[in-house]
């Protein structure tokens, strides 16, 4: 199956036209994936926040719930987002500079993402932490969405 679909690939690459669409779709593809990696990591770290629960006294509790539940709702927006190259390869736009901008643009802020939940710790979360990190993801994922506008 490999062999066949490098076949396909080289084949691709003759036809004119075609490595553009097929970085497209990579592109497209990449976007999801590593939307569904951000996802998978806020929703570990919600489980070990929901196992750290019992030992705490009531009022961080409620605090710690609020977190949760933010970054719960968080995991679901980001799965939930458009596919962001592909929105910038499907818009009719002459400007190709600009629309390269914003697609180097939307990279690093992804990237920004995915360094950020790489760097998270399931242990020992204290909720200050947690509320910043709440506030960070929230703060590139708008600036996702204003990048895409």
């Amino acid at each position: 199956m490999a062999s066949t679909s490098k076949f396909f690939e080289r084949l691709g690459k003759l036809i004119p036209g075609f490595s553009g669409y097929y970085s497209r779709e990579s592109l497209r593809e990449n976007d999801y994936q590593l939307r569904l990696h951000i996802k998978q990591k806020i929703e570990n770290l919600v489980h070990e926040i929901e196992r750290s629960k019992t030992s705490l006294d009531d009022d961080i509790l409620l605090e710690m719930d609020k977190v949760q539940n933010n970054l719960k709702l968080f995991s679901v927006k980001i799965s939930n987002q458009s596919y962001g190259y592909s929105a910038m390869f499907d818009k009719v736009n002459s400007e190709n500079d600009m629309r390269e901008d914003r697609l180097n643009s939307l990279i690093e802020n992804d990237e920004k993402l995915v360094d950020l939940v790489e760097a998270l710790s399931t242990e020992n979360n204290e909720i200050e932490d947690l509320e910043i990190l709440e506030k960070e993801l929230n703060g590139l994922l708008a600036q996702r969405k204003e990048i895409l506008r």
